[in-house]
């Protein structure tokens, strides 16, 4: 697309933790591990033409009481589903336990020291966070996004970046959604409030990057 990039961009990986990804452990968002290796090309490919990577995590404490309504309602399929980790009679467990290994992000993807590390509690990466004080720090402009999950926190991050006059550009092959109804109409909605209908892919993208390097080198 045209004006893909705008000003000085910033990736951010969205919630590429283990209970997100993991195959083994249910892989909420589907689909997700087979994207792995893209999203570390692209990752790579922020890194060399110098672009802040922006690594965020869901975390709840294991009582659950920060879980919010769709855990407290039943409503997850953390609760009620495959994915459950509470004991029959037992009070629901949220994802993302802090100090679990569900918590980290995958190994393929394991933040560098320099990168910034986002906790957060809810959805989006700047409900409750200090994302966009980080963001105007950095003089960012363009919001590039990838992760998990397409239809549940790409989709309000996405939204929360729009209102917040980034540019944003959600990369169609570096998410996942919950099933592939709710993929698809989130990346519909998205398209429309952020790039007027056109597709955004990683390919698209590192090669702007690297294009971008090459630039600052000559």
């Amino acid at each position: 697309m045209d004006n893909l990039i705008i000003g000085r961009p910033a990736l951010a990986i969205v919630d590429m933790q283990n209970d997100f990804v993991d195959a083994e452990v249910g892989s909420y968002a589907l689909g997700a591990e087979t994207m792995v290796a893209r999203i570390a090309r692209l990752i790579a490919a922020a890194r060399g033409a110098g672009v802040p990577v922006i690594f965020s995590q869901e975390a709840h404490r294991a009582s659950g009481v920060d879980g919010g309504r769709l855990l407290w309602d039943g409503r997850s399929g953390w609760v009620t589903g495959a994915h459950s980790r509470a004991q029959p009679g037992a009070p629901p467990a949220p994802p993302c336990i802090e100090g679990s290994k569900g918590f980290e992000i995958v190994d393929a993807l394991t933040p560098h020291a320099d990168d910034v590390r986002i906790i957060k509690r809810r959805f989006s990466i700047f409900f409750g966070t200090e994302l966009d004080q980080i963001l105007r720090r950095l003089k960012v402009e363009t919001l590039l996004i990838a992760g998990v999950c397409s239809d549940v926190c790409v989709l309000w991050t996405a939204g929360d970046a729009c209102q917040r006059d980034y540019h944003t550009r959600v990369l169609e092959d570096c998410v996942a959604g919950t099933s592939s109804e709710s993929h698809d109409a989130a990346l519909k909605l998205i398209r429309a409030l952020t790039t007027f209908g056109d597709i955004v892919t990683s390919v698209e993208v590192i090669e702007a990057l690297e294009q971008r390097r090459a630039d600052a080198a000559t």
